[in-house]
């Protein structure tokens, strides 16, 4: 007897105390997994909201590097001419105009995955013209996840993003960028015929 429950009784309460404890352990997973996948959302935003601040200011957006960074932080400038930029370092630099020392900045610090370091990234792909900012969230059953984003492999860290923003809803995420630049040039060249008949 244990505290008046004969063995088999024992038995029949732990079993339900282990199912209680599973169940619990699952709906928490879950719960961070939400939470994560939300916190990923409301960072692409935020870094879509600085980096459409940086275009109304230079008229462009920063170019990225190949391995889908901003290439916006520190800079190396003249009075007037910035010769050259590094890349930014997610959860550690800044993005604000460089010519504006005491400007209120675009974003204080360029947000990061909730994962950083356990293989998980941004990764950001721009022209100067046109961008997209790719995230690769847990859960396929978050309702932005994207079969066509992830269709393309691209690497959020160690995961393939399928998750992200452009600069406009024009702007496809399902192709690369140069892609969707030479259809619009192939479109003007057309428009332009009809219109001079050439």
């Amino acid at each position: 007897m244990f505290l008046g429950f004969n063995k088999s009784e024992t038995k029949f309460v732990l079993a339900i105390l282990l199912i209680i404890m599973a169940t619990t352990l699952l709906n928490l997973r879950i719960s961070y997994r939400k939470s994560r996948d939300a916190q990923r959302k409301n960072d692409v935003r935020a870094i879509h909201d600085a980096l459409q601040a940086y275009n109304n200011e230079f008229g462009s957006y920063p170019i990225s590097t190949s391995d889908g960074l901003i290439l916006a932080c520190d800079p190396i400038i003249t009075e007037t001419t910035i010769i050259e930029y590094k890349p930014c370092q997610w959860y550690e630099d800044g993005l604000f105009n460089p010519f504006k020392k005491d400007a209120e900045p675009y974003l204080a610090r360029i947000l990061g995955d909730p994962r950083q370091g356990q293989g998980r990234s941004y990764f950001y792909i721009s022209t100067g013209k046109h961008f997209q900012i790719l995230a690769s969230l847990e859960s396929e059953k978050e309702a932005e996840f994207s079969f066509s984003i992830k269709a393309r492999n691209l690497p959020c860290g160690k995961y393939i993003c399928n998750f992200g923003r452009s600069d406009s809803e024009k702007t496809p995420l399902d192709k690369s960028l140069l892609t969707y630049e030479n259809e619009l040039r192939i479109l003007e060249e057309e428009r332009l015929k009809i219109i001079y008949g050439k």
